[in-house]
């Protein structure tokens, strides 16, 4: 689309093709974007399991070149999933670059999709005949149950089921569902790292340190700021326990938990 804006909102994309083609290379997206247009994604899930063939790569989310400036700001609470990360198996990919995992790909966003997981849904059905079909299972703790965040225009689901926050509502979530199925689950709860600590090792930089007090999370975001009240500046993620450096000229560093 070569619009000035595009809107994708509230939507589920599952592509699991096996390996029947008979190109040498062969690859998929679960979302392709041009980058001549604004494109602001906001409460999609975007899963790619796709097996590619050759240099061929499956991607959850690729862009038509380099250009991030035409990446909407505003674009969050997004799920991205390629199944186990690898050079051919990407959470993003813009013919040049390519990002094998959610921090890798936060970084070169920037400031979109803070808040944004990766997890492979657990759906009540594959098959689309079947009346469950990209449903997610209500009874398997997830990122998505009360992941997103309520767009005026869209007040109920892909089957007519009202959007937590609108009149109507009947669900006990906090926040609308991820995706195109508002559904009634149970969240992922986190609870914040403890034993955090910062320790100076130059005068321009030091290693902060926590220790993981949750089950669940996909990994821990590293902020920085050059006040203490922000703005704060995605640096990048890492695994539990374990230690970074905020860099120089930085007076204070947060972490942050994403779940997944």
């Amino acid at each position: 689309n070569s619009g000035t804006n595009v809107n994708v909102y509230d939507n589920t994309v599952y592509l699991s093709a096996g390996t029947t083609s008979t190109a040498t290379n062969w690859g998929s997206a679960a979302i392709y974007a041009s980058t001549t247009p604004t494109v602001n994604l906001n409460n999609n899930i975007f899963v790619n399991l796709s097996i590619p063939k050759g240099t061929g790569k499956a991607t959850a989310y690729q862009r038509s070149s380099t250009t991030t400036s035409t990446y909407g700001f505003g674009s969050n609470n997004n799920d991205f999933y390629c199944g186990t990360p690898g050079v051919n198996n990407l959470i993003f990919y813009d013919g040049t670059n390519s990002d094998q995992t959610l921090f890798a790909y936060k970084s070169r966003v920037a400031s979109a999709d803070l808040l944004s997981g990766s997890e492979n849904p657990t759906f009540l059905s594959l098959a689309g005949a079947n009346a469950n079909y990209l449903h997610i299972d209500p009874a398997v703790a997830t990122i998505i149950e009360s992941g997103g965040t309520n767009i005026n225009s869209l007040t109920d689901d892909f089957d007519g089921q009202t959007r937590q926050g609108n009149p109507g509502y009947i669900g006990s979530g906090s926040a609308p569902d991820v995706g195109a199925d508002e559904f009634n689950g149970i969240g992922v709860i986190l609870a914040a790292p403890i034993n955090f600590a910062a320790n100076t090792i130059t005068n321009n930089s030091f290693n902060i340190t926590w220790t993981d007090n949750s089950v669940g999370e996909a990994g821990f975001a590293v902020f920085r700021s050059l006040n203490a009240g922000g703005p704060w500046i995605l640096i990048g993620g890492i695994t539990s326990t374990t230690s970074g450096t905020t860099g120089t000229g930085y007076s204070l560093a947060q972490t942050g938990l994403l779940g997944g």
